[in-house]
């Protein structure tokens, strides 16, 4: 009970010196452009390696391919789930970049 509160009053303590010191002012930095195709690249990326896409791909996966088919069944069920995100992310993209459809991806 005692480390709960001296963990608030370290908060608190955090909080109060953290007002006090005020705020500086930041440089003004301009925003980089990059092209679609290169954002459209590393969002797939990232949403390819994040840990929790990865658990559910593990999870979501498996129970649509049978206990005999073994794992090259499975490797061709990801890789259809995996081209079709594809390019439903790239149709999007495409559709709010205002083109029809999306470089690359059909």
């Amino acid at each position: 009970m005692w480390l709960k509160w001296a963990g608030v009053v370290y908060l608190i303590y955090l909080g109060v010196s953290s007002w006090r010191q005020g705020v500086e002012d930041l440089p003004e930095t301009s925003a980089s452009w990059k092209p679609l195709h290169a954002l459209f690249w590393q969002g797939l990326l990232l949403a390819t390696i994040n840990p929790k896409t990865l658990l559910f791909n593990a999870a979501f996966l498996p129970q649509f391919v049978s206990k005999d088919a073994g794992s090259a069944s499975l490797l061709a069920a990801a890789a259809i789930y995996l081209s079709r995100f594809i390019h439903e992310v790239g149709f999007v993209s495409g559709f709010r970049a205002g083109s029809p459809g999306f470089a690359g991806c059909g």
